[in-house]
């Protein structure tokens, strides 16, 4: 995959390419674990993803207050295996993705396990994940009559 990226592949075909192959064998499960079963089950990580967000924050309220309008930040949902959200049950089969109902991007920590088997490691590789579902939650809040049209043929992004 980083070959690709490295050839100049777009990183959202590479992602499609990858999606088809990165399901949950195991089925949801409702919580996450009690102790790390993985290296993105870390502090760390959810560090990372903290602090990920936050810039995302920062940037595109600047950007929003250049054109006189404020940023609302969307909630970030970090689970394993399968949460319920806005747009119905969200499960690891689906990967990382941004529900325009109740405006919270999902990250299911599983995919990260997932991508980093197929050779897809490190910060970088999860932060792109969290810009990307953020970039879905500016289309949603620049363009909701695009988002609406995207709502009546899929449940989420």
């Amino acid at each position: 995959a980083f070959a690709m990226y490295a050839m100049g592949a777009d990183p959202q075909m590479i992602l499609a390419r990858l999606l088809p192959v990165l399901v949950d064998s195991q089925g949801p499960s409702a919580s996450m674990p009690s102790g790390p079963t993985s290296p993105y089950d870390s502090d760390e990580t959810k560090g990372l993803v903290s602090a990920t967000l936050a810039s995302t924050e920062d940037t595109w309220a600047a950007l929003f207050s250049r054109t006189g309008n404020r940023y609302e930040p969307a909630p970030l949902v970090l689970f394993r295996g399968a949460t319920e959200t806005g747009c119905g049950y969200g499960r690891a089969a689906t990967g990382p993705f941004y529900c325009p109902r109740d405006r919270k991007v999902y990250i299911d920590l599983g995919f990260m396990d997932q991508l980093e088997q197929l050779g897809a490691r490190g910060d970088f590789a999860l932060a792109y994940v969290v810009a990307h579902e953020v970039g879905h939650h500016v289309q949603n809040l620049t363009d909701p009559s695009g988002m609406a049209r995207a709502r009546d043929n899929e449940s989420s992004v």
